[in-house]
């Protein structure tokens, strides 16, 4: 299999009709005032002391594009990328899903009759939409095969995640699940940790449904329609309602460890309206067990902070611009042999294409860096195995309409290597998405072919716009 370095190569091992030329261009990291494309800049003034500067750290290794396999999709134009345990699922503009193994890019199963502009999730080896008819439908992963959830209500395009707890035991799937041998059943194997949240259209409320058995858990009230959410800090479930200027940040208590329900099962029936925020948009949290920190992206390039057990503004800064998608709150990773300590980020990345960092605790400018274009596509985050590394973390994304995917380490925004697709006229559709470590046998056998693990890093493409999708599995290294 072919590698990417720095050099432009063709993959060889690909068959002639899918066969591209990929070549690697790696970014170097001048400090400047007002940075080019790929180019950082820092604000020495906004930084305290104990963080780096460029200086003080060495450059991080490339990081290696090595590409695995390849699957075309023609006449159909990839608008989604999601996980869905050992599947890849990529959902089109004419409302067709489409599921691939992951690790070989075998086809397991399609289906049609799809929101395009839904989102598709996949939670306890389930896969769940919004229908053209504004459904909420399931797919089992390994087979497709569709099952009827007890909500029949209309819903809107978003569907969410929350009540992440303990795992007891294995949830019923025998009738849309292969037995343990099969190819995509280590998702379902452990459990059903969570719950779908959907959000009702017509109605400021909100349906919480269970993977388990698609049984209906709980029917909550909204302060107005929702924006951005819900997700989980500090023990409670947070959300975005309203409509255009008239914005507010509702919440809602879960029940605590020593309840007398399940720990992460609501404990109220409606979202209590907690504070105003004129122009919110989408908010983010760290997602970590216990995490209070909560990040908010407000019109007019307004990027915030709030401590959510508190409730009280932390900092608020000025992008310049809005942010096009979630910001992301990342701690970097120091290898072992490495003598820095961890540094919490805010990141958020804009549609004039800078991505920007600040420190969680202040809102200080940690760096600044210009990418190829917009960023409206949340950003994939990778830790690298190097111990030596003073971050291990790697923040990979592509811009909207970019033929490149771009990666940069989290402490300093240091380039790390990107991934030009060829021609000229290519554009990365979909992704860069990354699947969680693996879990079960089947996922951490290594590949037949390469006598390595499978892929985990997806891409989908287009080498002409009226040329259909292509999804791409990427194999993801340090340069030595």
């Amino acid at each position: 299999m072919t590698s990417f370095c720095s050099a432009r190569l063709r993959i060889a091992a690909l068959p002639a009709a899918l066969a591209t030329t990929l070549p690697l261009v790696l970014l170097g990291t001048p400090v400047g005032a007002s940075p080019p494309i790929g180019q950082v800049s820092r604000r020495p003034d906004s930084r305290v002391a104990s963080y780096p500067t460029a200086s003080s750290l060495p450059p991080p290794a490339p990081l290696r594009f090595t590409a695995g396999w390849e699957r075309e999709l023609p006449g159909e134009r990839v608008v989604q990328l999601s996980p869905g345990g050992e599947a890849l699922l990529a959902l089109t503009d004419t409302g067709s899903l489409f599921a691939f193994e992951s690790a070989t890019g075998a086809p397991l199963w399609s289906a049609s009759g799809l929101d395009p502009d839904g989102k598709v999730l996949a939670l306890c080896g389930f896969v769940f939409a919004r229908s053209s008819g504004g459904k909420l439908v399931a797919f089992g992963i390994p087979d497709g095969r569709e099952a009827v959830p007890a909500l029949s209500e209309d819903i809107q395009p978003s569907l969410g995640s929350c009540c992440s707890r303990e795992a007891s035991a294995a949830p019923p799937f025998a009738s849309t699940t292969r037995a343990p041998s099969g190819p995509v059943s280590a998702a379902v194997a452990v459990g059903c940790a969570e719950q779908l949240t959907v959000p009702l259209a017509g109605s400021p409320r909100m349906a919480f449904v269970r993977p388990s058995d698609l049984s209906l858990s709980a029917m909550l009230s909204l302060p107005g329609p929702l924006l951005s959410g819900p997700l989980g800090a500090a023990s409670r479930l947070w959300a975005l309602t309203g409509e255009k200027r008239n914005t507010a940040l509702a919440a809602l208590r879960l029940e605590s460890a020593g309840g007398s329900r399940e720990a992460g099962v609501p404990q109220a029936g409606a979202f209590a309206l907690q504070k105003r925020l004129t122009s919110a948009y989408l908010i983010a949290s760290d997602g970590r067990p216990g995490g209070r920190d909560l990040a908010i992206a407000r019109a007019g390039g307004i990027l915030e902070t709030y401590d959510a057990k508190r409730l009280k503004r932390r900092w608020r800064v000025r992008l310049g611009t809005d942010a096009g998608a979630p910001p992301l709150l990342v701690e970097t990773s120091p290898g072992k042999g490495s003598k820095q300590e961890p540094e919490k980020l805010v990141v958020a990345g804009t549609m004039d294409g800078l991505l920007a960092a600040f420190e969680t605790g202040n809102g200080h400018l940690a760096w600044t860096v210009q990418v190829a274009s917009r960023i409206s596509r949340p950003i994939a985050v990778w830790l690298e195995k190097n111990e030596g590394n003073p971050d291990r973390t790697r923040l990979i994304l592509a811009g909207e309409g970019s033929r490149k995917l771009e990666a940069f380490r989290a402490l300093d925004g240091a380039a790390a290597g990107s991934l030009v697709m060829e021609p000229n006229s290519a554009v990365i559709l979909a992704g860069p998405i990354i699947l969680p470590t693996a879990i079960g046998t089947a996922l951490a056998s290594p590949d037949p072919a390469g006598g390595r693990e499978p892929p985990r890093c997806f891409i989908a493409w287009s080498p002409y716009p009226r040329a259909g999708s292509r999804l791409l599995s990427l194999h993801l290294s340090s340069v030595p």
